[in-house]
């Protein structure tokens, strides 16, 4: 966006969310109303089309693979950080958006994160 940077936060269960933006609300009011910081309420699992390209995207969930929607939305030079392998075999990955169309992968520390999934799936919050 600018020099000042733009961070999204995609949050799956509304309350954890809305608690987020009243934490922001409290300390960091500037960075919401400048739209420095945005947080919302949707299905991370798909990124965020209408505010891409990125050039970082950091998933604080694994999964068992890196998902495409990730991938494209990524600007070519950019980085996705996440966390991929089933439950106790786990491992972040750094995984770079190179000039020709390919990615560059980097398999790094071993993790133990929960699966990246939807609020029905997680099994708490409110249908």
């Amino acid at each position: 966006m600018d020099d000042k940077g733009y961070v999204l936060g995609i949050e799956h269960i509304k309350e954890l969310c809305d608690f987020g933006v009243k934490n922001m609300l409290k300390h960091h009011k500037n960075l919401l109303d400048n739209k420095i910081i945005e947080l919302i309420h949707g299905d991370g699992r798909k990124g965020c089309n209408e505010k891409a390209p990125f050039d970082c995207i950091h998933v604080g969930a694994a999964a068992m693979q890196a998902p495409q929607e990730y991938l494209d939305q990524l600007k070519v030079g950019g980085r996705l950080v996440m966390f991929l392998g089933p439950q106790g075999d786990q491992y972040i990955y750094s995984i770079d958006k190179l000039h020709n169309g390919k990615y560059n992968s980097v398999k790094g520390l071993s993790v133990c994160y929960v699966a990246l999934t939807d609020e029905k799936n997680q099994g708490i919050g409110h249908n």
